[in-house]
């Protein structure tokens, strides 16, 4: 099996588990605009910054939570909140 061919059979599996990619594509990409538009209130700027990443991983999971239960979201999404802790300790 090529590299690209296990990568489309993990894509197909996982449309499988978590629904249309296309609607999670675009569920994501609301999230996201959403969060830099409020970072830019806040800050001024829409630039990212290291803890904005953990942040969007979080809503990256939440994308796909909101399409159909999978307790990996959720596990997920605490993995990526304690990256989140870990990023501004090390401020």
């Amino acid at each position: 099996m090529t590299l690209l061919e296990e990568a489309q059979s993990i894509v197909a599996d996982r449309a499988g588990q978590y629904g249309d990619t296309q609607k999670n594509m675009q569920v994501t990409a609301i999230l996201w605009n959403a969060y830099q538009d409020c970072i830019e209130l806040v800050r001024g700027s829409r630039n990212l910054r290291d803890i904005d990443v953990p942040q969007l991983m979080i809503q990256f999971k939440q994308a796909r939570e909101i399409l159909g239960h999978k307790r990996d979201n959720i596990v997920d999404e605490a993995g990526y909140a304690d990256v989140l802790d870990r990023v501004w300790e090390g401020k």
